[in-house]
């Protein structure tokens, strides 16, 4: 019996011997094989879990039969695995790796990348489809294969590109959860000379120390308490959000650079602007015969030295000369040359109004992705919401306004309430005044929604956080 509900968005995931066996696993391994391409060469690798070498074996029996050149990267961190796709000394045309992630240690389950692309969604329902159809179908045991090294060429990489951190001064403590992790941590982080302590670093499926779910907060209780241990000069420093709002806008010249006992000053013979006005960008901008600054978007009329700077919008200047036009998505500026230092004065009186102008943009950057806003009036606002993959948004609510959420890409992980439930393209959600709610990405791909907010007010302080991963529901 093979269950369909192994066969998931992102990746094949089940219990081992009740949903993964020899029978199910050969199969997938025989189909997929027979959907790669080019010579069939297929690396794969598999998690610290005591039952992963054996789903290793029945896969590698399912693409042998297909037909495949199969390689073996042993025991990796499915980053390795991903990472060999990209080797030329590999030329692989595909990849597995057998994991269950964060997973209780009784599950399991595979990724799959073909031609350096994630394989899911409707390829993993074909996939399992084709696999229920032939339940029957006999694959005999071949796990031949060929064994390469992956995690050297990883960790040398590693090294080079973090080349920049080596020594850095603050502690760092790793909990890799008994997971592979352990494998390539150490030598990276003894290669880059970093302070670290290292917590079950050894791989043992068994998880005998906690559950290998980070997203769990009682699984982070030795990770915390190891690092309440390090002295405050080993931490990062947080500054709190009163003590930030208390700093004087002084340029760092002034506030630092002047003051500072402890800074270093290299002489070099170079050209420099800090562009730190208008009239100074003008000056290295490239321009045409008439004086104006080149932008596609200007149609000019007889006029003359003029720096115009518009983002898609058409703008067309009549007979002026050394004017400063900037059309962005949310504000326009119109100044004589000479004259733009008093933006700071329009600063002063949109603070005054208490605009939103003086503090985020229509496209705001989010620790989980960004948030633009498209359209937005006295009761309603419409914005366009990107997920990254693996990230949340805080669990919230809001007291002045509902929300519809359309879903355009990815598929989004949506708490409403009590119920949990997967909204993909097309489909939509509606969270009323007042609900508890939550948008997640647990995928690999960004999730891209529309969100149509509908209320009296519709500011962005409207937003009651109960738990966040970023903290902001905590004072810094």
């Amino acid at each position: 019996m093979i269950s369909p509900s192994i066969f998931r968005e992102y990746d094949i995931r089940g219990i081992y011997e009740k949903d993964l066996h020899a029978q199910s696993v050969k199969l997938i391994g025989y189909f997929l094989g027979h959907r790669i391409g080019g010579r069939k060469c297929v690396a794969i690798g598999y998690d610290a879990r005591t039952h992963s070498p054996q789903l290793r074996d029945y896969f590698t029996s399912g693409l042998n039969a297909a037909g495949c050149s199969v390689f073996d990267m042993g025991m990796v961190p499915t980053p390795v695995n991903y990472f060999a796709n990209y080797q030329e000394a590999f030329d692989l045309d595909g990849s597995v790796m057998i994991t269950g992630s964060h997973n209780p240690p009784e599950y399991n389950g595979c990724k799959i990348t073909l031609d350096k692309t994630p394989f899911f969604g409707e390829d993993i329902y074909a996939l399992g489809k084709e696999v229920i159809e032939y339940a029957d179908m006999s694959i005999p045991d071949n796990p031949r294969s060929e064994t390469i090294d992956v995690k050297t060429p990883y960790i040398d990489f590693m090294l080079r590109e973090f080349a920049h951190l080596k020594g850095m001064p603050q502690k760092i403590v790793a909990d890799c959860g008994n997971g592979a992790a352990g494998i390539v941590l150490e030598d990276i982080f003894k290669g880059l000379e970093l302070h670290y302590k290292g917590l079950y670093c050894e791989p043992d499926g068994t998880f005998p120390n906690h559950h290998p779910d980070p997203a769990e907060e009682a699984n982070l209780a030795d990770l915390k308490e190891a690092l309440s241990e390090t002295s405050p000069s080993e931490q990062m420093i947080h500054i709190k959000q009163e003590a930030m709002l208390m700093i004087p806008s002084d340029s760092i010249h002034y506030a630092v650079m002047e003051k500072s006992d402890s800074v270093k000053v290299v002489p070099s013979d170079i050209n420099w602007s800090d562009l730190g006005s208008f009239n100074a960008l003008y000056e290295e901008l490239p321009k045409d015969k008439n004086g104006n600054t080149k932008n596609a978007h200007h149609i000019s009329i007889d006029s003359k030295n003029n720096l115009i700077m518009t983002y898609g919008k058409k703008i067309a200047t009549i007979d002026i000369e050394d004017l400063i036009i900037i059309d962005t998505a949310d504000a326009l500026l119109i100044s004589k040359k000479g004259s733009s230092q008093k933006v700071k004065q329009v600063v002063e009186k949109l603070k005054e109004k208490n605009s939103e102008l003086t503090n985020i943009h229509t496209l705001a950057h989010r620790p989980w992705g960004t948030y633009e806003v498209l359209l937005s009036d006295k009761l309603y606002k419409i914005k366009r919401i990107v997920v990254k993959p693996g990230k949340k948004l805080s669990l919230q609510k809001h007291f002045h306004r509902k929300e519809h959420w359309i879903v355009v890409s990815g598929t989004a992980t949506v708490t409403v309430g009590d119920e949990v439930k997967l909204i993909r393209p097309n489909e939509s959600t509606y969270i009323k005044m007042g609900e508890i709610h939550r948008l997640e990405n647990q995928g690999k791909i960004p999730v891209v929604l529309i969100e149509a907010q509908v209320g009296e007010y519709t500011g962005e302080d409207d937003i009651i956080r109960i738990e966040d991963d970023f903290k902001r529901n905590e004072s810094c």
